[in-house]
């Protein structure tokens, strides 16, 4: 199995001599390096990465880091349902024993013939809870035929947080 990166944390803390000094008596060892934002905060290994970030909260120090790959969800699109609402799709599926996370409905950018298009879902498990192959053995939800593809997102944004307005991670990996 291959070793999970461990991301860095970022703050706007410019000051890496008091930071340092901090963090050594609490018995860590991080490595950091002066960035546009302030200080990333670089970790050894998983122990010393959550350490950190609980530092980091008890001192009330504002960071950012990104999210795990082990805590991202499996995201899969459901297609061929007619427009339904997404409680009642995630009811279905949960009906059907699975466990969804969250159910989005997806719009489309193009606006042709919308009167025959059907509607479609973003569907968040969360990863090792199902597969692809599992949920394409589930061929029809309310009687209508649908398919099942994994989610490819397409990144014409730049992503930006609302709570600190920082560029480069989004609102919920903001500490």
């Amino acid at each position: 199995m291959k070793k999970e990166r461990i991301p860095p944390l970022f703050t706007s803390r410019k000051d890496v001599n008091n930071l340092k000094t901090e963090l050594t008596q609490q018995n860590i060892q991080p490595r950091f390096k002066l960035c546009s934002v302030g200080t990333k905060i670089v970790c050894s290994s998983m122990q010393e990465y959550t350490k950190v970030g609980f530092f980091l909260k008890s001192e009330g120090v504002e960071f950012f880091t990104h999210d795990l790959q082990s805590a991202k969800p499996l995201m899969v699109v459901l297609r061929g349902l007619p427009p339904s609402e997404a409680t009642d799709v995630q009811s279905e599926l949960m009906q059907r024993g699975l466990k969804p996370m969250a159910v989005y409905p997806m719009t489309r950018r193009e606006s042709t013939n919308q009167s025959c298009r059907d509607q479609l879902f973003l569907v968040h498990f969360v990863k090792g809870s199902t597969s692809i192959g599992a949920l394409k053995e589930i061929q029809d939800m309310f009687q209508v035929i649908i398919t099942w593809e994994r989610y490819r997102p397409q990144h014409r944004d730049v992503t930006q947080c609302l709570n600190c307005l920082w560029f480069g991670h989004g609102t919920k990996t903001a500490i």
